[in-house]
């Protein structure tokens, strides 16, 4: 391979690296592109069993070199972007981490560009940069997931060239996955085929060193439900409080009144919550895993994952009962709930489902369709499970 064919320069101005694997007809770094049916990532959290204590240290080592080496493309590309001089000392990670890394590395340089470039250049947002708790990250080609005859459950990743060094080797905490089909099923899916693994990453848990896996799994998006009804999501706090999914053609609606005052109640009172909770964690009862559950949570937005997700979903199951293919968010966002979260979540569970999401704005905005995929005909018109008692509110949930 000659020294032109061994790099490629992406939109952004960073570089991607060579591989460390046979070119393939192209002559260029990657595979030959594969025509791909629309998809979206989902991401499950593994628990590993603990790892000895030479290969946690071979862990941080890379992440420090991914960490510096994802730094400098990222610093690169901003004295590139400004006019300014380049760095004076060229970094070489060909013969160090893998091409599976360095390439995950590059692209996610490019996607912090292509979301924060602008505001970054503008100095509304500093710098974005790689911590080593998270950057040691491999793309597909790297990950590869055994099961042995016992049923244990393997993950390789290759984080080292193969001229120096064999693929690692994680294995998965096989109770968690007995506890947990929400973990079991993505990790059967991959391991049979059925979905692709596309990207991983190495989460340290500090302080400690208890280490997980992150693994991003494609799903693919259906072209649509079949369903023409279009269902509105509105809601307002002042003067009168009440949240509501209204379908426009049947008139039926949900009330989520009760699932925001829960969640508004939480955010409220969580800091005295959390110090109750920590003091009573020594006294059991039937409460008592609950308590522990949430008192691990330091913040309202890790406690309130779970219900947002539970939040999302609710409203998703009414619209695919409703035979709803579109639904319009009509909510003004403000900071009583983490609604940018829940919007988010809504997203991601409307396009697997093949419901188009679109949002109507303040006054004067026009409508903006996501990314979901749905039947034309629906366009023409992405934890806590809520056990605690809920805070009284004005307008009960349910269906009218």
């Amino acid at each position: 391979m000659s020294e032109r064919d061994s790099h490629m320069t992406s939109a952004a101005g960073l570089t991607t690296p060579a591989a460390d694997y046979p070119a393939e007809s192209r002559g260029g770094s990657h595979p030959p592109n594969e025509a791909r049916a629309a998809e979206i990532l989902r991401t499950v959290r593994v628990p590993l069993e603990p790892i000895p204590d030479a290969t946690w240290i071979e862990l941080r080592r890379l992440a420090y070199q991914c960490a510096g080496w994802g730094n400098r493309l990222l610093s690169e590309s901003y004295l590139r972007a400004k006019g300014g001089p380049s760095l004076p000392t060229y970094t070489d990670a060909r013969g160090v981490l893998s091409a599976a890394i360095r390439d995950a590395v590059s692209r996610e340089c490019v996607g912090i560009w292509r979301r924060l470039g602008k505001k970054i250049l503008r100095g509304e947002q500093t710098l974005a940069r790689y911590s080593a708790d998270r950057a040691l990250v491999v793309r597909d080609r790297g990950i590869h997931l055994e099961r042995d005859a016992e049923g244990r459950i393997t993950i390789a990743l290759r984080l080292v060239p193969k001229d120096v060094g064999e693929l690692t080797r994680l294995r998965v905490y096989m109770p968690a996955l007995r506890r947990s089909p929400w973990l079991r099923a993505p990790l059967d899916a991959m391991l049979d085929g059925s979905v692709p693994a596309r990207k991983a990453w190495i989460e340290f848990a500090r302080p400690g060193r208890k280490v997980f896996l992150r693994l991003a799994y494609a799903r693919k998006i259906p072209e649509g439900n079949g369903a023409t009804g279009v269902a509105t999501f509105t809601g307002q706090i002042e003067p009168v409080p009440g949240f509501w999914l209204r379908s426009d053609e049947t008139g039926h609606r949900l009330s989520f009144q009760d699932r925001v005052s829960h969640l508004i109640s939480l955010k409220t009172h969580y800091a005295g919550l959390h110090e109750r909770l920590r003091r009573s964690l020594g006294k059991r009862g039937r409460r008592y895993q609950h308590r522990r559950v949430l008192a691990a949570h330091g913040t309202f937005e890790e406690a309130a994952t779970g219900l947002l997700h539970t939040f999302a979903r609710a409203i998703v199951t009414w619209c695919q009962q409703e035979q709803i293919g579109a639904l319009v968010w009509a909510v003004t966002d403000d900071s009583t709930i983490p609604w940018n979260r829940l919007r988010s979540m809504i997203v991601a569970k409307t396009a697997e489902a093949g419901i188009a999401f679109s949002q109507i704005g303040p006054p004067g905005e026009q409508m903006e369709e996501s990314r979901s995929m749905a039947a034309p005909s629906a366009r023409q018109p992405s934890g806590n499970t809520g056990s605690r008692k809920r805070s009284p509110s004005p307008n009960r949930q349910g269906v009218e």
